[in-house]
């Protein structure tokens, strides 16, 4: 009855992980010992073989196939298991004895634990496993014996799959293991094609991770990502999640950071395909918010540089691993704090992006997004003694400025291209921090870019229903760049409107290139943006309004104060102040109402307002406000304070602001640069400005 059973064709799989292997090997040691039942033993090792050489030939959906060295497996089995009569609880002490005439026979109780243990049965307790392959493995080696790699493979599987219920290695293990792979050649090691438990068991240990875990990873990369996660340049790391392979990897990461440096040898080391595997699964680790530290950085930095300096436009392929990379060191300069002390890899990144942005047609954006975006991180993190040679590099750099242009001309289609926002975001935000850092460090520029201001306000009046909020939000930051160096930068040239009359009249020589009629467009514009109340804007729209007023107030002080006391301006501080106690209290309204009661030269006419906003802080109490609230009211506060005010308000202002000056010093953790959709940006290019007025 038991040789009928075990005759009956079931699969494979289901016999091992419903105890088959076990239930053979029982009866053959229970009734076929001392030469007995012959017959039943002949089925018992006909069926075993069957299975083995069936569990052999099938994939692992993760390890590959364990074919490799088949047939020597197949040949211990057949020599091995008419003679293998003893009890599953009897083979730690087999696998213990000095290995003699019985070593292929603990060959084959290892091949026998493996493919039960890889297809889901546990024959023996995992402590009893590990402890006695453990010393399996060094009794073979002290007996200079070489383990063949048939037997390596399962003996390293079958540590790495019951490490994780037992005690370390000790170094005599570990060294022996370092041995065993050491003296096989790498194409039959178990390295080459590694089970994601043998991966965790290397770089588990860092003895073995510096010396086997980039030959691994290399190894597991090279089988591939899925194609439906790494064939296209869109994919996205919820795809690669989802790929088995990738997935281990990132779990790896996640369990043992070290193993990112393995990655970066990987990275530097191997060829293109294998590389670019290597950069997707850093990038899909990165994007999932892991920190990635200083030290880290700095290792990181050099492997990327390498990869880079080989890296040619030429095809489809290297343009996609050249999006990749940048696309790493954007998420890399995440975690770099403000000012930052650039390096020589450093500089030798910004020149190598910078000459392969001059070099790639102004189509690809999936290379230029990340590229500009990279350069406008370089500018944001650079510190003041290096700030001068990094805008130096980039504006000699006449293939940038001609790529700005042609980018920049995006804005005058009548509706911007949706799937070039990210770009002509990253062109925008480059261009106001070149504008605002030439002029301060007076920089030589050798290729201006030339913009029509009154194509930007089109686009801010007329065009904000189909354009993307953040392309908004960046122009306004480009005009509000404009406006604080006066309309006038060697590095854009602002083209005069085509509506100015000729001759010029005085009012529009005085605001030239803007003249009234754009002046006033473009406080309108600001305004009807500010009331989409969306924070970005808010915080944007008003420091341009800010400086639009400024650069007012330098050429005809009377437009100025015309433009500040429009009735339009009433309106649009009820409707923030009235919109709820956030908005009320956002550091964008305090910074409007600031503006409003300094160029207006007093309170009177915002006493109302200012009152408002004196209870609403009152009612919160100023140790529940926000940093940035905090210092805008404290700014409103001493505006106020400097004029005549009533003697009700003049006891809150100056009570409010005793309470302020007493409140600790707040630690701000605020990072350089986060991410916003598929952009690093700087914070500080879109707070409130706290600065006071000049004037």
């Amino acid at each position: 009855m038991s040789a009928a059973l075990l005759r009956h064709s079931v699969h494979p799989c289901s016999h091992s992980s419903s105890g088959f292997i076990r239930l053979a090997v029982e009866h053959k040691a229970l009734l076929c010992s001392g030469n007995r039942h012959s017959s039943l033993n002949a089925a018992c090792c006909g069926f075993l073989l069957k299975l083995c050489a069936s569990l052999l030939s099938q994939p692992h959906p993760v390890a590959g196939n364990h074919q490799q060295g088949g047939e020597e497996v197949e040949y211990v089995l057949r020599e091995c298991l008419p003679s293998l009569c003893c009890r599953v609880c009897d083979w730690p002490s087999v696998l213990l004895e000095i290995p003699e005439e019985n070593q292929n026979t603990q060959f084959c109780l290892l091949h026998l634990l493996y493919l039960s243990v890889v297809h889901g049965d546990r024959l023996l307790p995992d402590s009893t496993v590990f402890s006695s392959v453990v010393n399996f493995v060094c009794v073979m080696q002290e007996q200079h014996d070489s383990l063949p790699p048939s037997v390596l493979k399962p003996a390293l599987y079958l540590l790495a799959a019951t490490q994780e219920s037992n005690p370390d290695l000790d170094w005599a293990a570990l060294n022996s293991i370092i041995k065993a792979l050491s003296s096989t050649p790498f194409f039959f090691s178990p390295l080459s094609s590694p089970h994601p438990a043998l991966l965790h068991f290397i770089f588990h240990y860092p003895a073995l991770a510096e010396r086997f875990g980039m030959k691994v990873l290399s190894s597991w990369l090279a089988g591939g990502l899925e194609p439906a996660a790494c064939g296209e340049n869109k994919q996205s790391c919820p795809d690669l999640e989802k790929n088995i392979k990738s997935s281990v990897l990132l779990e790896l990461l996640e369990k043992n950071s070290s193993t990112i440096l393995s990655l970066l040898g990987v990275l530097c080391d191997d060829d293109t395909s294998v590389a670019r595997q290597a950069v997707q699964v850093l990038r899909c680790y990165l994007q999932a918010g892991h920190s990635c530290s200083s030290a880290q950085a700095h290792l990181l930095k050099p492997a990327l540089l390498k990869l880079l300096q080989r890296f040619t436009c030429d095809s489809e392929d290297n343009t996609v691993l050249g999006s990749l990379i940048l696309e790493v060191l954007c998420l890399v300069q995440i975690n770099l704090p403000a000012q930052s002390n650039m390096d020589n890899t450093d500089f030798k990144l910004l020149y190598h992006v910078s000459n392969l942005v001059g070099k790639v047609k102004c189509n690809n954006s999936e290379f230029l997004r990340p590229a500009l975006n990279y350069i406008y991180g370089c500018l944001t993190l650079c510190s003041p003694h290096t700030a001068d040679r990094v805008v130096s590099m980039l504006l000699s750099n006449t293939s940038v400025m001609e790529l700005l242009q042609v980018v920049l001309n995006l804005l005058s289609s009548p509706f911007p291209i949706i799937s070039s926002s990210p770009l002509v975001c990253c062109c925008l935000l480059l261009l106001s921090s070149l504008i605002t850092l030439q002029h301060t460090l007076s920089a030589q520029v050798h290729k201006s870019v030339s913009l029509e201001l009154e194509i930007f306000v089109k686009v801010l009046t007329f065009h904000k229903r189909h354009t993307d909020n953040l392309v908004l939000v960046c122009v306004v930051r480009l005009v509000q760049a404009l406006l604080d160096v006066d309309l006038s930068s060697p590095v854009v040239h602002v083209s005069k409107s085509l509506r100015l009359q000729r001759p010029l009249q005085p009012v529009d020589g005085a605001l030239h290139p803007l003249g009234y009629t754009g002046a006033i467009s473009l406080v309108t514009a600001l305004q009807s943006l500010l009331l989409q109340k969306q924070e970005m804007l808010l915080n944007t729209c008003v420091n341009c309004l800010r400086s639009l007023t400024g650069f007012l107030h330098r050429r005809k002080p009377t437009i100025a104060q015309h433009v500040v006391c429009q009735p339009w301006n009433r309106f649009l501080l009820y409707s923030l102040l009235n919109s709820g106690e956030n908005l009320a209290l956002h550091p964008a309204t305090l910074s409007l109402l600031t503006l409003l009661v300094h160029w207006s030269g007093g309170v009177t006419q915002w006493d109302s307002d200012v009152a408002f906003v004196c209870e609403a802080a009152e009612k919160r109490g100023v140790k529940e406000l926000r940093e940035n609230t905090t210092c805008t009211l404290k700014l409103l506060l001493t505006e106020c304070s400097a004029f005549s005010l009533s003697e009700q308000l003049n006891m809150r202002v100056h009570s409010l602001l005793e309470s302020l000056d007493q409140l600790p010093p707040t630690e701000t953790n605020t990072k350089a640069l986060l991410h916003v959709g598929s952009l690093s940006i700087c914070p500080a290019d879109f707070a409130v400005s706290t600065q006071p007025f000049t004037q």
